[in-house]
This record gives C-alpha cells, structure tokens and sequence, in this order.
C-alpha cells in the first residue's frame, strides 16, 4: 500500500510538472491542507463527527443487502473505478487539472482512511467478515470521487455520483461489512478530501476560498444515514 500511494503522488508530481517548476508541497500539500482547514471543511467535518458519534456502536435495522448489490457496491468503491474515472478525465477532459486533482484526492483518501485504520487496529466481528472497518475505505473512496467529480463538473455530476456513492455506503451496511458509524465516517472523510483536493492550478490554489470559481464555493455535501434511509445532503448557494 505504501508503495502503491508513492507511485500516485509521484504520477501526480510528473503531470503537473509545467515550465514553471513547483516544489511538491507549494503544488500539491499546502494548498490542499488549506482547504482542509477552511470553513466549510471544519462545518462538514463536525456534522460527519455528531453524526459518527451519535450512530457508534448502534444495530439498526438495514434491509439486507443481496450478493449481487454487495459484489456492485465493492467494485464501485475499491478505488479502481476511481482509478477509470482518472484515466478517462485525463484523456477526455481538455482541463487537466480535473484528473490531477480527482487523482491528489485519491492518494490522500487511501492514506488518510488507511493510517486510520492501522492506528486504531480494531476488528468487527461481522456476519461475513472479520477485519477494521473504521473507516469504511469504500464508502470514503467512493464518496471522494463524487466530490471531486461534482467540483469539477457541476450538479449533473453529482446527481449520479452521489446516489453512486451512497449505494456503497449501503452495500456496505446491508452485508454486514460495516457499522453505520463506519460508513458515515467514511462518507466525511471522502467528502472532506475530496473538497480539498480540488482546486484548478497552482494560481488558484493560492486563494484558499477560491472565489474566482463559482463552481468550487457554490456545493456543500453531507452523508445522511438514519435507521431507515441512506443518502447525501447536497446544497448549492446561488
């Protein structure tokens, strides 16, 4: 896993190598903790953490999940969907930075939810598994990538991204993989990420709030999981 998040950033070093050379961190760290640090990150940050807390290790009756809807939801959120996604933004989309940023997001998500779950070295003594679930790497993932993409292309990105993301975070629930606590972690996590890793280039990146591009203040996202729905809050100011 280490060296699979060197390569990633070094991938990410090398397609935004411009005439103008940057050190890695002006590029790729500073500004994304920035945003990390923002505002409406910390107002995400605290809903995913009431959230968590208040569902932490609670049952709640989730409609069970079938094998098909489970092998679906992993697929979608084991990051090389993710990883298509990139490929094709970068081949497709004339805005590289589009696929730089979605790609930054990623190698944080992995080793952001990664070191959290060997730090906290837990087990979860599900019906199916038996390994950390806390936080759920594949709701995270995937609800990164509905960020990302939903920054970089608007609301009708997000309308299919997020019921997307969404569904994982249920196919996780569902087949007893995760704990609601779990996901909903996950979902903050990948949201948070994916939020501050977005910024169109380096100039940009300088201007924390990004003002000059309405498309990156406009959305605020928040996972929404009660005992008997599964989904996401997304807003937009006008």
């Amino acid at each position: 896993m280490i060296r699979f998040l060197f390569l990633l950033l070094l991938f990410i070093a090398q397609l935004s190598n411009a005439a103008t050379v940057q050190s890695f961190g002006d590029e790729h760290f500073y500004p994304m903790v920035e945003r990390a640090r923002g505002q409406k990150s910390k107002n995400l940050l605290i809903a995913g953490a009431v959230l968590t807390a208040a569902s932490y290790n609670k049952q709640y009756e989730i409609p069970l999940a079938t094998e098909s809807q489970h092998k679906t939801g992993e697929d979608l959120g084991a990051g090389v969907f993710s990883g298509i996604i990139i490929v094709s933004q970068f081949i497709l989309d004339d805005d590289t930075y589009n696929s730089i940023s979605h790609l930054r997001g990623l190698a944080y998500d992995l080793g952001f939810v990664f070191g959290m779950k060997a730090f906290l070295n837990g087990r979860w003594p599900g019906a199916n598994y038996n390994y950390q679930p806390f936080p759920s790497a594949h709701t995270s993932i995937a609800f990164m990538t509905a960020t990302s993409l939903t920054y970089a292309y608007g609301w009708k990105a997000a309308i299919i991204a997020y019921p997307a993301a969404a569904f994982v975070g249920y196919s996780r629930l569902g087949y007893d993989c995760s704990r609601l606590s779990d996901v909903i972690a996950g979902a903050t996590i990948g949201a948070w990420i994916g939020r501050a890793s977005y910024y169109e280039s380096a100039e940009a990146a300088k201007d924390i709030r990004l003002q000059k591009n309405p498309k990156l203040s406009s959305f605020e996202v928040f996972p929404l999981f009660t005992s008997n729905q599964i989904g996401t809050v997304v807003y937009s100011t006008f």
